[in-house]
This record gives structure tokens, C-alpha cells and sequence, in this order.
């Protein structure tokens, strides 16, 4: 089952779900979470995906 938390900062709220210990975020949610663009968001998770971060 999963768990909606609501993120307040001072520039607005974001929807986080969790699921257990991990957290899952749209690109959107993740700009809007650190205030960078969306396009930057997505430059760095594919460097997260082709370094092999997560293995």
C-alpha cells in the first residue's frame, strides 16, 4: 500500500508517493521539489541511467 505525503515549501506543494522505504516523483514533482527546470531534471537522470548509478 502506498502514502501520499504532501511536501510544503515556501514556493508551493509538491505530492509525494511512497511506497515502502522508497519515494517515486514525476520529473515535474522533482523540478518543482528543488526549483530547477524540468529539462535539467531530465539531463541528469539519464546520466543517472547511462553511468550505471543504480546498480
Amino acid at each position: 500500500m502506498s502514502e501520499l505525503v504532501i511536501y510544503r515549501g515556501d514556493a508551493g506543494t509538491v505530492e509525494v508517493r511512497l511506497e515502502g522505504d522508497t519515494v517515486w516523483l514525476r520529473q515535474e514533482q522533482l523540478s518543482q521539489l528543488f526549483g530547477r527546470d524540468r529539462t535539467v531534471i531530465r539531463r541528469h537522470l539519464r546520466n543517472v541511467f547511462a553511468e550505471g548509478e543504480l546498480d
